[in-house]
C-alpha cells in the first residue's frame, strides 16, 4: 500500500456508482444491484476501506466485460471485472479505459470477455505529494516572499496589523484565525500557473526540431529533379543541412548547460554561506543538512509500520497502531502532581512577547489549522499586543486552565537514524505547536533559568545552558582519565609499580583500575515522571508559582494523532513535550534531580558524573577491592533511580568501560563479571531482583567522538576521519567538479562541510606524533585532491598549498580555537566548567598542540629556541639543543639531520658510565634530575646523552653554553619541531631552567662498603651481618644495589652485569657456602629467604641471601678486584702448531695436551677467534662470523673467487663505461611467510575441502591426460633451445653491472637513440665481462694461485675443469675429467659477441623474478636461441663448451642447459587420487 498499487480480476460482483471510486459508467444488472441482489454492496465497502478507485466505470456507457447466463431467470449481461488503483493514482489519463483488440485470446471476445486499456502512472512514495496543513493557503510563497521582504509581504504586514487592532477578543483562536483568513485572502491556493518562458529552453527545442526533420523530411520538388539527375549532389546537400542543424543545437545544448550551471552554482553558494557560518559556531547539525543537500538525491525514509507476522498494516490499521503505542507510552496510568489551586504568574511585557515571536523561524512547522509561522513573526508587535492581554486574563486565578492551543500538540513520527520503521517504538515523536505556545514556553523557559542558575553552576549538566558546550563535558571526562591512568600505573608491571607492592604488605592483594559506564535511556523525554519534574523544580528554587506555570502546560496537554484518513487524541500523564522551548531546561531540572538522588556515591572528583543532555557517563576511581563491591551497589542503586523516576534505561546499548589491574583484580572480579556468547558481560540486579546484564567493552562513541580507558589520540582522529570521510561522499561530486565551480569555492565547501568534520572534538584530546601526522596525512591528501595539485606533479610543498589557497592547518586551527575557549571561560562566571583543575588541563592542551604548530616546525634558522616544558608524558629532549620532541624516534631523526650526530642503538660498554652512579634507590631513576626510565637501557641513554644536564655544572660558563646551544648558526636547515616565546595571554610557555646537578654523593652498595666486607671476612660477624641485611640482599643487588623483583634470577644478574666479580669468586664459591650449610634445618623455613629448605646444600646456592655474601666474601678474600684479570689475545695463540694438536686424536686421548691449549679451548667456547665477542652456542657463532666476518667465512666455505675479486676489483670496459651511470633503487623488504600464511592473525583461514565429485573427477583425470602430453611436448621443445644461469651476487658477480647496463638501456630508449633490445644489451655486457676477465686471467699469476689451490684452474697448459654443484656446501667443486683449455674458452666466448648478439637470434634473456642489487643468493636467468637463427648450431656449440665450467666463475655465474622436468600434471593426478582414495 506504500507504492503504486494496481488490482485487475474478475470479482463475481457489481458496484453502484459512489464518488470519487466509483464512476456512473456502471451496468447495475438485477442480479448484482437491488433486493434481490446476491452481494449488496460487498465489493463498494472493500474500495472504501482500501481507498481504491474502479478506473472502467468513469469514461463512457457502461461495457460489460462478461454475459453471464443464469438459469431459471433467463439471460442477463453484467458487470464484474475491474481494474482498481489507489486514488492518487487515478488521474484523468488513468479513467480513461478503452476497448481494444486483444494482443492474444480473441476467441474470448465472442463469449463477452474485453480487453480493457488504460495508462497508470507508476509512483512511488517519495513523489506522493505531501499532506497540506492549510489547502487554501499558498504557504511557500508566502514565507519566500516574508523571507525576500518583498512588496507583497509589506501589504501583507498592513493588512495584519489592521485586522489585529481591530480584534475586540483578543482569545487564541480568535487571533490564530485572523492571521489565517488574512494570509488566506492575500496567498490563496492557485493552480500553478505555467512557467514563465525560457527562451533559451524554447529555441534549444526549436533546434532539436530541425535537426530531427532534417533527417526525415522528404524531398521536395525542384529537390526531385536534383535526385534524378544528380543524386550525389542532392545526398551531398542533405548531408551538410544535417550537419549544419547538429552544430547547431550544439552550441544551443552548450548555452543552456552554462544556464543551468549559473543556476545551480548560485543554489550552492547559497548554501556554503550557511554551513561556514555554522561550522564557525560548531552547529554540526546544519552542516550535516548541508551535506545532506549537497549529497546525490535519495528518495526519503517512509514509515511502514508492520504487525508481528512482517505484514503491512493498512492505513487504519497503522493508525490504530500509533494510537494504540501513543496511550501506552504518554498515557499511563499515574498520579500527576497537584497544582494546589495555586494561580499563575503570566504577566509578561508587550518587549518581551515581541522578543519570543520574532525568534521563531520563517518555514517552521506548524500544526493543522494553524497560521503559517511567518505570519506570526510579520505581525510581531500587534500580536505581542494580544497576547499580553490574553496572559493577563489567565493569570492570578487560582485552578484556571490554559487554552487547548497553548497546551496541545501535533504528533509528527520521523524515523530514527539507522532503524527500520516498520514499528511505532522506531520513531521518533516530535510535537508541532502553535506559534503564541512556542512564545510561552519560550518566556517559562527564560524565567525558569533565572530562578534555577545559581543552582545550576556546580551541577554537571554540560547541555541547554549558555556559555557550556560538549568540549567542556568531554575535557570533565578527560581530567578524569588523568586520574585514572595515574592510579592504574600504581597495578601495572613497571619496575616502580612492582617494587611499591613488594615493599608494603597490604598491596598484595592491590586491585586498581577505573570503570566509566555510558548509559543510553530510551525514550527518555517520553517517560519523564511529573511528580519527580515537579519535586526537582522546587529543590532547585523555582519556586511554588513557577512550579504551577510549568505544570499547567503539562497537566492538560494532549497529543493529537493524525493519519491520511483519521485523527484521535490522546491525553498525556507523563513525559515532556519534544519540540517544545522549555522541554530542554525542564530535562535540566530531571537530571539535576537524578545526580542528587546519587549524590553520595558520586562524591570527590575520583567518583563522578558527566551528562550531556540525555547521554550520561558515571566515571568510577577503583583504588582497591571494595570499590568494586561498591560499584556493583552503584549500579543497582541507579537503576532503581532510573525506575523510580519514569526513565527506562536501555541495558543492550549501555557500556561499561572496565579496566582494572593488580594481584587481587581477578578475585574482586570474579562475582560481578561473567562470560557470555563469548562476550564479557557486567551482573547487575534491577530493583525486582532480576539480573541485568551490562555489556563490557573496550571503547564507546561519545558525543561524537572515540572515548576508552586509554584515550589513544590516534584512535579519537582515526574516528573524525571516518565521519569526515562520509561526507566527503557525500560532497565530493561539488568539491571534485570543476565546471561548476572555481577552486575558491570548492575549498571552501570541503573545509565547511568536510574538514570540520575530521577536528570536531579534538580540542579536548591531548595530541601525539601519531594523531598528528596521520590528520595532516588526510588533511593535506584531501586537500590536494580538491585542488587537483598532487605533490609529485605540482612539487609544492604542504605549506606552499596552504598559502596559495589561505587554507589553515588543523593544528593551527585547533589551537585557535583552544585560545578562544580559554579567552570564554577566563571571564565566564565561576561555576563548573572554569574550575582551577580545568583550566589547568586547557592550558595543558594549549602546550601541547603548540608542540605541532606550524609556526613551530616551519620556524626558521635563526630563530630563538625556548624548550618546550615537559608536559606530555615522556617528552624527550635533544641533548644538543635541548628541543623537545613527542618521541625518542623524532629526537634521533633531529640529531642525524641537523648535528650529525648518530647513536647506535647497539648497547657497548662506556667507563663513564656506572649505573650506581647515577640510580636512585636500586632503580631506573635518574638521581640527578629524579625521571622515571621504563627500562636500564633508557636510563643509561638518558646518562650518556646528557640530556638533563648532569654534566655541566652550572655557572656562567654553563649558562654561556646553554647560550650558544639556543641560536643555531645561520644557515641551518632544521625542519623538527621546536617552541618560540608566545605573546598571546593564553600561552604559558616560557624558557626551562636546566636542572641543576644533585649535590649528594652516589651511596655505595652494601657488599661493596669497607665495614660489611671487614665483617664478611670474620667468620664470628658474618651470620649477623647476613641476617641484618637479609631484607635488602632479596630485593637488591648487593654489588651495584640495583632492585631485582622477588623470585628474579640474582645469578643471571651478577653474571651480566658483574662478570668480573663472577669470575673471580666462581671458583671459592662452593666452598664460602657451604658455611652455611649447618645453621639451615631441612623441611623448615629459611629465616633469611623465607624460602622452604628441602635440602640444605642444594638452598645454599639458591638462597639469594646465602649466595651474595657467600660471593661476595669469595670476591673480597682474593682482593676485590674491580675489573677483570685480562686475558692473553687468544688470536696470537691459533697457530698452526695448536691446531695440528686438536685435529690429532691422539693428543685427546693420551692427554697430550700443552700448557695453556685448555685456556684457549675455553676461551673458543665462549668467545669468537677473530674478534672476540662473547657467543652463546655454536648456531650464534655461525650466524656471528657469516653476518660480521663475511671474507674469512667465505674462504673458509672454499670461495676462492673471493680472493681474486680482492686482488682485481671490476676491470671491465663496461664498468668504465657506466661507473658514474646512475641506478635503480627498489625498496623493499623480504618476506618471512607467503602472504596471509604468517603466523599472525590475518593468515588466512583454511576451509574444509569438499566431498570430490566422482563425475568431474573423471573429466579432470581426462583433461590431466591431455595437459600432461602438451606439456611434455612444451617442455623436450625447451630442452632443445633453452639454456639456464645462475649468477651470484657475491663479490665476482656482475649484478650490479647489468642494473647499470638496464639503466643505461632505459635511457637511450627515453632519448629515442636506443639501436638494440635489452636482452641484446644484458647478453653483450655479460660477453664483455667475462671476456675482459678471461683476458686478464692470463698474465696475473696471483689471482691464478687460488683457483690452483681449488682444483679449478690447471696452469700448465692453462685449462678450466668441470665443476658440479654441491647443494649442502652451496658451492661449485672440480670434479675429475675432461678440461676446457683457456684458448677453447675465449674462442667460445668469442663467438658468441659475434652470433648471439645479432636481432633475432634470442628470443629470450631475462631474470626470473626480476634482477635486484640487494638481492642475496643467486638470481636465476633463461636465454633461448632462436630455431630460425641461422647460426644456431654454433651457438649451441659455444654453450655446450661453457656447460658447467669454472671459467664462468669468473663473472659468478654457471651455466647448463634447459632440463625436462616433471609435468605438472602428474602432479594433479596423484592429488585426484587421493582426493578419490578419501
Amino acid at each position: 500500500m506504500r507504492n503504486t498499487v494496481v488490482v485487475v480480476g474478475d470479482f463475481q460482483a457489481e458496484v453502484t456508482p459512489h464518488a470519487p471510486l466509483v464512476g456512473r459508467s456502471t451496468c447495475q444488472t438485477p442480479f448484482h444491484v437491488g433486493a434481490d441482489a446476491l452481494d449488496p454492496g460487498d465489493l463498494n465497502t472493500f474500495l472504501d476501506n482500501l481507498g481504491l478507485v474502479a478506473l472502467n466505470t468513469w469514461r463512457g456507457p457502461a461495457t460489460p466485460t462478461q454475459y453471464n447466463l443464469t438459469g431459471g431467470r433467463g439471460a442477463g449481461k453484467s458487470q464484474i471485472d475491474f481494474i482498481l488503483t489507489r486514488a492518487i493514482s487515478a488521474d484523468w489519463e488513468a479513467k480513461n479505459v478503452k476497448v481494444t483488440a486483444p494482443p492474444i485470446g480473441n476467441w474470448r471476445r465472442h463469449v463477452g470477455h474485453l480487453a480493457l486499456h488504460t495508462t497508470i502512472r507508476l509512483m512511488n512514495h517519495h513523489m506522493l505529494p505531501k499532506r497540506s496543513t492549510n489547502p487554501q493557503l499558498d504557504r511557500h510563497k508566502l514565507d519566500h516572499e516574508i523571507r525576500n521582504r518583498e512588496e507583497g509581504a509589506h501589504t501583507l504586514q498592513l493588512a495584519l496589523a489592521t485586522a489585529l487592532n481591530a480584534l475586540t477578543d483578543p482569545t487564541p483562536a480568535n487571533i490564530n484565525s485572523t492571521l489565517l483568513d488574512t494570509c488566506q485572502n492575500h496567498y490563496p491556493l492557485e493552480r500553478k500557473p505555467n512557467p514563465p518562458p525560457n527562451p533559451i529552453v524554447q529555441h534549444l527545442w526549436q533546434k532539436r526540431r530541425e535537426a530531427e526533420y532534417v533527417t526525415v523530411r522528404p524531398p521536395r520538388e525542384p529537390e526531385r529533379e536534383n535526385l534524378e539527375n544528380n543524386p550525389w549532389w542532392y545526398f551531398l546537400s542533405r548531408l551538410f543541412r544535417g550537419w549544419k542543424a547538429t552544430v547547431a543545437l550544439r552550441k544551443q545544448v552548450k548555452i543552456a548547460e552554462k544556464q543551468c550551471k549559473e543556476k545551480k552554482r548560485e543554489d550552492i553558494l547559497q548554501l556554503l554561506q550557511k554551513a561556514e557560518q555554522a561550522a564557525d559556531n560548531g552547529d554540526q547539525r546544519t552542516v550535516y543538512q548541508v551535506v545532506r543537500r549537497l549529497a546525490p538525491w535519495q528518495p526519503r525514509q517512509r514509515v511502514m509500520i508492520k504487525d508481528p507476522s512482517g505484514r503491512l498494516l493498512t492505513l487504519q490499521q497503522e493508525h490504530e497502531a500509533l494510537v494504540s503505542y501513543s496511550e501506552d507510552l504518554f498515557a499511563p496510568d499515574t498520579e500527576q502532581p497537584a497544582r494546589e489551586e495555586q494561580g499563575l504568574n503570566l504577566v509578561f511585557t508587550v518587549e518581551e512577547i515581541e522578543s519570543q515571536l520574532k525568534s521563531i523561524k520563517i518555514g517552521k512547522a506548524v500544526p493543522p489549522g494553524v497560521a503559517p509561522a511567518s505570519a506570526w513573526r510579520l505581525a510581531a508587535p500587534q500580536v505581542a499586543r494580544l497576547l499580553k492581554m490574553a496572559f493577563d486574563q489567565h493569570s492570578h486565578q487560582p485552578g484556571i486552565t490554559l487554552p487547548l492551543q497553548w497546551t496541545d500538540a501535533w504528533i509528527v513520527w520521523l524515523p530514527k537514524p539507522g532503524k527500520d520503521p516498520c514499528e511505532p517504538s522506531s520513531l521518533r515523536p516530535i510535537g508541532l505547536m502553535s506559534p503564541d505556545a512556542k512564545a510561552l514556553a519560550g518566556l517559562l523557559k527564560i524565567r525558569l533559568y533565572e530562578l534555577i542558575r545559581p543552582q545550576l553552576r556546580r551541577v554537571p549538566q554540560f547541555a541547554y545552558q549558555p556559555g557550556r558546550d560538549l568540549y567542556d563535558a568531554l575535557a570533565r571526562v578527560q581530567v578524569w582519565i588523568d586520574n585514572f591512568k595515574r592510579c592504574y600505573g600504581r597495578g601495572n608491571r613497571s619496575k616502580f609499580a612492582q617494587r611499591d607492592r613488594e615493599e608494603n604488605p597490604d598491596n598484595t592483594k592491590l586491585c586498581v583500575g577505573g570503570a566509566i559506564l555510558s548509559l543510553d535511556l530510551k525514550q527518555a523525554f517520553d517517560r519523564v515522571n511529573r511528580q519527580a519534574l515537579a519535586q526537582s523544580l522546587k529543590d532547585l528554587g523555582a519556586g511554588e508559582s513557577m512550579t504551577a506555570e510549568i505544570i499547567s502546560l503539562l497537566d492538560t496537554s494532549r497529543y493529537h494523532i493524525i493519519s491520511d484518513q483519521e485523527q484521535s487524541t490522546v491525553g498525556t500523564t507523563r513525559g515532556i513535550r519534544q519540540g517544545c522551548k522549555i522541554a530542554p531546561m525542564l530535562w535540566v531540572a530531571i537530571s539535576t534531580l537524578l545526580l542528587e538522588r546519587l549524590g553520595d556515591a558520586l562524591s570527590g572528583p575520583h567518583r563522578q558524573a558527566t551528562t550531556f543532555a540525555d547521554d550520561t557517563l558515571v566515571q568510577w576511581l577503583i583504588e582497591n577491592s571494595t570499590d568494586i563491591a561498591q560499584l556493583s551497589s552503584f549500579i543497582n542503586k541507579l537503576l532503581g533511580v532510573m525506575q523510580d523516576m519514569g526513565l527506562l534505561v536501555n541495558l543492550t546499548k549501555t557500556v561499561l568501560l572496565l579496566k582494572v589491574c593488580g594481584p587481587g583484580a581477578r578475585r574482586a572480579l570474579k562475582d560481578y563479571v561473567v562470560y557470555k556468547d563469548g562476550k564479557k558481560w557486567w551482573r547487575a540486579r534491577h530493583p525486582d531482583g532480576s539480573e541485568a546484564l551490562i555489556p563490557i567493552a573496550c571503547y564507546t562513541t561519545y558525543l561524537g567522538t572515540h572515548l576508552s580507558l586509554q584515550t589513544e589520540a590516534h584512535k579519537v582522529v582515526g574516528y573524525r576521519i571516518a565521519e569526515a570521510n562520509k561526507r566527503t561522499g557525500k560532497i565530493k561530486k561539488a568539491t571534485r567538479s570543476r565546471k561548476v565551480f572555481g577552486l575558491a569555492h570548492r575549498v571552501r565547501i570541503w573545509q565547511a562541510c568536510a574538514a570540520s568534520s575530521a577536528t570536531f572534538g579534538l580540542i579536548a584530546f591531548a595530541p601525539s606524533a601519531k594523531a598528528v601526522a596521520l590528520l595532516r596525512g588526510w588533511f593535506y591528501r584531501q586537500l590536494r585532491a580538491v585542488a587537483d595539485s598532487p605533490a609529485h606533479i605540482s612539487h609544492e610543498t604542504n605549506k606552499q598549498l596552504r598559502q596559495r589557497l589561505g587554507v589553515q592547518d588543523p593544528i593551527d586551527a585547533t589551537v585557535q580555537r583552544i585560545r578562544h575557549k580559554l579567552d570564554k571561560l577566563r571571564v565566564a562566571e565561576a561555576s563548573i566548567i572554569n574550575q582551577p583543575q580545568t583550566l589547568q588541563y586547557w592550558e595543558s592542551m594549549l602546550q601541547q598542540y603548540l608542540i605541532f604548530h606550524t609556526e613551530n616546525i616551519d620556524a626558521e634558522p635563526d630563530s630563538r629556541l625556548i624548550p618546550v616544558p615537559a608536559q606530555q608524558s615522556q617528552p624527550v629532549a635533544c641533548p644538543v639543543c635541548g628541543v623537545y620532541f613527542p618521541s625518542n624516534k623524532t629526537m634521533r631523526q633531529h640529531r642525524g639531520r641537523v648535528h650529525k650526530v648518530y647513536v647506535s642503538s647497539r648497547r657497548h660498554d662506556d667507563d663513564m658510565y656506572q649505573q650506581q652512579d647515577h640510580s636512585a634507590g636500586g632503580m631506573p631513576q635518574c638521581i640527578h634530575c629524579g625521571l622515571r626510565t621504563g627500562s636500564w637501557d633508557a636510563l643509561r641513554n638518558h646518562i650518556l646523552n646528557n640530556v638533563c644536564g648532569w654534566q655541566m655544572p652550572p655557572g656562567p660558563t654553563w649558562e654561556a653554553e646553554q647560550q650558544d646551544i639556543a641560536t643555531p648558526p645561520r644557515g641551518q636547515s632544521d625542519r623538527d619541531p621546536r617552541i618560540h616565546e608566545d605573546t598571546h595571554p593564553s600561552s604559558t610557555i616560557a624558557r626551562q631552567q636546566p636542572v641543576q646537578p644533585a649535590q649528594k654523593e652516589p651511596t655505595i652498595p652494601l657488599l661493596r662498603r669497607p665495614e660489611v666486607a671487614k665483617q664478611l671476612l670474620q667468620s664470628d660477624s658474618k651470620l649477623q651481618i647476613v641476617r641484618d641485611h637479609a631484607r635488602s640482599l632479596i630485593q637488591h643487588c648487593g654489588f651495584c644495589g640495583q632492585w631485582i623483583a622477588k623470585g628474579g634470577s640474582v645469578k643471571e644478574h651478577i653474571k651480566r652485569m658483574h662478570s668480573h666479580i663472577w669470575h673471580a669468586s666462581i671458583g671459592n664459591l662452593d666452598t664460602e657456602c657451604a658455611m652455611y650449610k649447618s645453621h639451615l634445618t631441612r623441611d623448615s623455613v629459611c629465616d633469611l629467604c623465607e624460602v622452604m629448605v628441602y635440602q640444605p646444600d642444594r638452598h645454599t646456592r639458591s638462597c639469594t641471601v646465602i649466595f651474595q655474601t657467600a660471593l661476595a666474601t669469595a670476591w673480597h678474600k682474593v682482593g676485590a678486584p674491580d675489573t677483570a684479570p685480562v686475558a692473553r689475545d687468544v688470536r696470537t695463540c691459533i697457530t698452526d702448531e695448536f691446531l695440528a694438536r686438536q685435529l690429532n686424536p691422539d693428543v685427546h686421548r693420551q692427554g697430550k695436551m700443552e700448557a695453556g691449549d685448555s685456556e684457549v679451548i675455553d676461551m673458543l667456547t665462549r668467545h669468537c677467534g677473530l674478534c672476540l665477542q662473547r657467543l652463546t652456542n655454536q648456531q650464534d657463532w655461525r650466524r656471528h662470523c657469516a653476518n660480521q666476518h663475511k671474507e674469512a667465512w667465505k674462504r673458509a666455505e672454499g670461495f676462492a673467487e673471493l680472493e681474486v675479486a680482492n686482488m682485481w676489483g671490476q676491470h671491465s670496459p663496461m664498468e668504465l663505461i657506466m661507473r658514474d651511470r646512475p641506478t635503480e633503487e627498489e625498496n623493499g623488504e623480504g618476506r618471512k611467510f607467503r602472504r596471509r600464511e604468517g603466523k599472525g592473525p590475518g593468515k588466512a583461514k583454511r576451509e574444509p575441502i569438499p566431498a570430490p565429485n566422482q563425475q568431474l573427477a573423471k573429466q579432470v583425470q581426462v583433461l590431466t591426460k591431455y595437459v600432461s602430453q602438451h606439456a611434455m611436448a612444451l617442455q623436450l621443445l625447451e630442452a632443445d633451445r633453452s639454456w639456464v644461469l645462475w649468477m651470484d651476487s657475491g663479490a665476482m658477480g656482475i649484478i650490479p653491472q647489468l642494473v647499470k647496463t638496464t639503466a643505461t638501456w632505459k635511457e637511450s630508449r627515453e632519448q629515442n637513440k636506443c639501436t638494440c633490445s635489452l636482452r641484446q644489451a644484458l647478453l653483450g655486457s655479460l660477453l664483455l665481462e667475462l671476456q675482459a676477465r678471461l683476458a686478464k686471467m692470463e698474465g696475473d699469476k696471483a689471482a691464478q694461485a687460488p683457483l690452483i689451490q681449488r682444483k679449478m684452474l690447471v696452469a700448465e697448459p692453462m685449462a678450466w675443469s668441470y665443476t658440479r654443484w654441491n647443494p649442502d656446501k652451496k658451492l661449485q667443486e672440480p670434479r675429475e675429467g675432461n678440461l676446457l683449455s683457456h684458448q677453447d674458452a675465449k674462442e667460445a666466448v668469442q663467438l658468441l659477441m659475434r652470433e648471439a648478439v645479432k636481432p633475432n637470434v634470442i628470443q629470450r634473456f631475462h631474470a626470473l623474478g626480476g634482477v635486484k642489487e640487494d638481492r642475496p643468493g643467486a638470481t636465476t636467468f633463461v636465454l633461448t636461441v632462436s630455431l630460425d637463427a641461422d647460426a644456431r648450431p654454433n651457438i649451441n656449440k659455444a654453450l655446450h663448451a661453457l656447460t658447467e665450467t669454472a671459467a664462468t666463475a669468473l663473472i659468478g655465474a654457471r651455466i647448463r642447459p634447459e632440463r625436462s622436468h616433471k609435468p605438472l600434471p602428474e602432479d594433479l593426478q596423484r592429488a585426484i587420487d587421493a582426493t578419490r582414495r578419501q
